[in-house]
């Protein structure tokens, strides 16, 4: 099953992203905040891709993994 974690701010957009993308078939996680979504990602494994995309403020324009 495909995953996403979800960031925003916007916690009513966030269960409607996550509603949305379930009935998709996604197994989605959710994040209000940078540290949230750091704890989140946590550590994936090497052979684990993932795409980052990231929209908002500059000081959320590098996010190391």
């Amino acid at each position: 099953m495909p995953r996403l974690l979800l960031v925003d701010d916007d916690r009513l957009l966030l269960r409607s992203l996550e509603k949305l993308f379930a009935q998709e078939g996604f197994c989605c996680k959710t994040a209000q905040t940078v540290d949230e979504a750091r704890r989140a990602l946590g550590h994936p494994p090497a052979d684990e891709p993932f795409d980052l995309v990231l929209q908002g403020p500059p000081e959320c324009a590098y996010f190391p993994v």
